[in-house]
């Protein structure tokens, strides 16, 4: 990737511009993008892995946020209507409000002892937003890595 579109998708993601579905996956049909991420997706929730603190649970939650842009601004139909319906925008959308009450109630157990909650919030965010600008880089390891996280931070009743 050229130093000027990595520089272009910064800024787009920097100010939440949303990207052209080529800057994204540029070789790769968006079905078989979406299939990929289905398949990242079910390798995190079979893992075993999920989240077990404060941080962990608003880190999902972050994601969940970041995965619900990714899949709103991507409009194309052949890889919104792909994906597995957890990994729809809906779904991302209740699944991040799900991690956001899990991550306070878990907080409140632990007091002060784990900082602001404020401030763990935007750690969590600025985690996401690196991962999330990895995934607009065209990183391929990165169009793995996110769903799969995804994966591990499934909904959570």
């Amino acid at each position: 990737m050229t130093l000027k579109k990595q520089h272009v998708i910064r800024l787009c993601v920097l100010f939440s511009v949303p990207l052209p579905w080529h800057a994204v996956a540029s070789s790769t049909p968006p079905d078989a993008y979406a299939a990929r991420a289905n398949m990242a997706f079910k390798s995190g929730a079979d893992s075993g892995l999920s989240p077990m603190t404060p941080p962990q649970m608003a880190m999902c939650k972050t994601h969940w946020d970041r995965w619900k842009y990714f899949v709103d601004s991507s409009n194309v139909p052949a890889f919104n209507n792909s994906l597995s319906l957890e990994l729809s925008s809906k779904s991302a959308k209740k699944t991040a409000a799900i991690w956001l009450r899990k991550s306070k109630k878990a907080y409140r157990r632990y007091g002060d002892e784990m900082g602001d909650f404020a401030t763990m919030l935007a750690e969590a965010n600025e985690q996401a937003d690196t991962s999330y600008s990895r995934l607009m880089g065209n990183d391929p390891e990165a169009a793995i890595s996110f769903p799969k996280t995804l994966g591990t931070c499934r909904s959570a009743k």
